[in-house]
């Protein structure tokens, strides 16, 4: 099947009978996340080449988009909270904010010191998800222990699933 650019055309040539007809497949094979532009024509054998050329070109157009969401933007992820580089960048920041902290190096969530009595409900804190894509996904969120270790209750949650 030759190609042409980011299109496999089948069959690329051969003959017609009169009164009939062949069907002539072009498929776009997708790569990247790119628009593309290729023009075909047709040549007809025994046609004056400049002639034919008018009445069969064609422009075919197709765009390949891949799926995503935004993992790399955290200030756009954590909108509501603060972004630094590292929690180890200096211990005097963590102790002048005492929540809503995310760490870029260690991609850790910091809620800060909390008294469980003030919070009985617990702490809700909301984080934006975007698909900055033209392709539907779908997307499942779970939070884990760092370690297995400890028969404690873990004290988080995620909402929706």
């Amino acid at each position: 099947m030759p190609e042409f650019g980011q299109w496999d055309i089948s069959p690329s040539s051969g003959e017609i009978e009169q009164q009939s007809s062949v069907k002539v497949e072009v498929t776009f094979v997708a790569k990247d996340a790119k628009v593309y532009a290729q023009k075909l024509a047709i040549d007809v054998s025994h046609r004056n080449p400049r002639e034919a050329i008018l009445d069969s070109q064609y422009e075919v157009l197709a765009e390949s988009c891949v799926p995503g969401i935004n993992t790399e933007n955290y200030d756009s992820i954590f909108e509501e909270q603060i972004v630094v580089p590292s929690l180890n960048s200096g211990n005097d920041m963590l102790e002048m904010v005492n929540s809503n902290v995310f760490s870029v190096e260690e991609k850790t969530f910091y809620f800060g010191t909390l008294i469980p009595s003030k919070h009985p409900d617990g702490i809700i804190e909301k984080i934006k998800i975007t698909n900055n894509k033209k392709i539907p996904c779908e997307i499942h969120f779970s939070v884990e222990k760092r370690s297995h270790s400890g028969t404690e209750e873990f004290a988080f949650s995620v909402m929706p699933e």
